[in-house]
């Protein structure tokens, strides 16, 4: 059996590590040692403010239940596998040993888990790169919920990763218009995809259709702020008969809406998008396995690591979440370097 480090959500406000062994391999396991793992600054963030409702069930690898401190948390963890189980030393005809993978599982230094919970990477996909994965299966939900059309005006409120991925994906066909109230996202989103990026309280966003055919307003409007605030503001600027998507979770935290204003003559929508279960107008089509390897193409194609504004080492994993609770303006991404280990450069 390995010692490891295993990051802990002890309260509100508070991490701590725990040091514990863990157990050696069976059949169809593999122990992996991890390269480097990304902080969620939207839901990870609930969890460390204790804003989680106390009713949701987890469903990662470690992690399963309603939440209850002290917990392990995390979700982007890049590694590569140090030892084998007895039968996992080959999968379709590819040795597991030495291999490079992507893991859904809390921040750690090592962990043990089932072949079949791991994401096997391409050579050619950076380590930094990879472990956008999370946020890149978010970003494509949310294109295939949203099916924009080319030429239509979208917003984009929010441009934390998931907001910037989104921005990325949209490409040139659309307008896009990314709305923050942080000047670092927006001068990325305007060098990542976005045609403008605007703050949500300035006249240029109020203005920005002003006089459009036919009734102006954005056709579609991506709401993934995380701050159930947005929404009205998302309701007010989405045009005649168009399309809010929502891919924020907001937590315990309560949402008003203002409905009873123009919300109903405009004939608005409201839809849902969550990255576990596929649209159920997919299905017939599409399979997470499928969504995978296109996310795995596109993390090639899009460089992600790029959004990284600090690479922290996970000794002081402390300083990470103090610095996303006091000046998240100053942060886009930031992600846990562990040694020993270099990072798989491309």
């Amino acid at each position: 059996m390995a010692s490891t480090r295993t990051l802990l959500f002890t309260g509100k406000g508070h991490v701590r590590f725990d040091t514990h062994t863990i157990p050696a391999p069976k059949p169809g396991e593999v122990t992996v040692r991890t390269l480097c793992s990304g902080i969620s600054a939207g839901t990870e963030m609930l969890y460390f403010r204790g804003a989680a409702p106390a009713d949701v069930d987890i469903t990662l690898d470690a992690v399963s239940g309603p939440p209850r401190y002290p917990m392990p948390y995390g979700y982007a963890v890049v590694g590569v596998v140090e030892a084998v189980g007895d039968a996992a030393g080959h999968a379709t005809g590819e040795a597991w040993l030495g291999r490079r993978v992507f893991a859904f599982h809390p921040h750690t230094e090592r962990f043990t888990t089932s072949c079949e919970r791991l994401i096997r990477l391409p050579g050619t996909l950076a380590d930094e790169d990879a472990v956008f994965l999370p946020n890149m299966e978010t970003a494509v939900g949310l294109i295939h919920d949203a099916s924009p059309l080319p030429g239509e005006r979208v917003l984009v409120f929010g441009l934390g990763v998931v907001g910037q991925l989104t921005g990325a994906l949209l490409g040139e066909y659309v307008d896009s218009t990314g709305v923050d109230p942080f000047p670092l996202r927006r001068r990325q989103a305007e060098a990542f995809g976005f045609r403008r990026a605007l703050p949500p309280d300035g006249a240029a966003l109020q203005d920005l259709f002003h006089g459009a055919d036919p009734a102006g307003g954005a056709d579609l409007s991506i709401e993934v702020t995380g701050n159930p605030e947005a929404l009205d503001q998302a309701l007010a600027l989405t045009g005649y008969a168009g399309r809010i998507v929502i891919g924020s979770w907001y937590g315990a935290r309560p949402v008003e809406l203002r409905l009873g204003e123009r919300f109903h003559r405009a004939k608005q929508s409201i839809v849902s998008s969550q990255v576990s279960a596929l649209p159920p107008r997919l299905l017939g089509r599409w399979t997470k396995q499928r969504r995978f390897g296109l996310v795995l193409e596109v993390l090639q194609n899009i460089r992600p690591s790029r959004l990284i504004t600090h690479r922290i080492p996970f000794d002081k994993a402390a300083e990470a979440y103090a610095l996303l609770e006091t000046d998240p303006g100053s942060a886009i991404q930031i992600i846990f370097t562990y040694p020993p280990g270099s990072l798989h450069p491309h």
